[in-house]
């Protein structure tokens, strides 16, 4: 069971973490980031994971490699259609210089989107493994004030807890 842990926090201060896997329960070496976007604000906590489990994350499953394959294809042909695409249906009173830049600037940032889109899909196709690990800890949600994270193993919230004993939201 998921236990949510709110802690007081603002942009800019650090949380404590015990120095053990959040998945496991190891001792940790590297660190897992959460991350959670409202609007234009994102906000970024690490977890602390064991060099097994960030092996684990670090591994690609053949459906992941095979969509970021197919992202690294569709971006380029984004890139290269949308340029071509693009310096044509530009303006005429532009220079040809500032169509062609223009117009690679754009299909460049389109080819990018779908370079991006491909690598957070290919995700969903990770190990079941992978995909367990990396939903050990979650970023819930955050004001300017607060942060509200979620852990699925019980000894690592307890312990995340004690450590931020002080910033803790009592709930009535």
């Amino acid at each position: 069971m998921a236990r949510q842990i709110k802690v007081w926090v603002q942009a800019g201060e650090t949380l404590r973490f015990p120095e053990i896997c959040v998945y496991c329960a190891q001792p940790a070496e590297e660190w897992l980031p959460l991350r959670s976007r409202r609007g234009r604000l994102t906000r970024t906590v690490s977890a602390p994971l064991c060099a097994e489990c960030h092996r684990e994350v670090q591994r690609l499953s053949a459906d992941e490699e095979r969509w970021r394959q197919m992202g690294l294809l569709f971006g380029v042909l984004t890139l290269l259609i949308g340029w071509i695409v693009l310096a044509l249906l530009l303006p005429g009173w532009l220079s040809l210089a500032w169509r062609l830049l223009l117009s690679l600037a754009l299909a460049a940032t389109a080819g990018l989107a779908v370079l991006f889109y491909f690598r957070r899909a290919s995700t969903q196709h990770a190990r079941p493994e992978k995909r367990a690990i990396l939903n050990a800890a979650r970023l819930c949600d955050f004001s300017w004030r607060t942060t509200t994270l979620e852990f699925d193993n019980d000894l690592f919230a307890e312990r995340f807890a004690t450590l931020n004993e002080a910033r803790v939201v009592k709930e009535t």
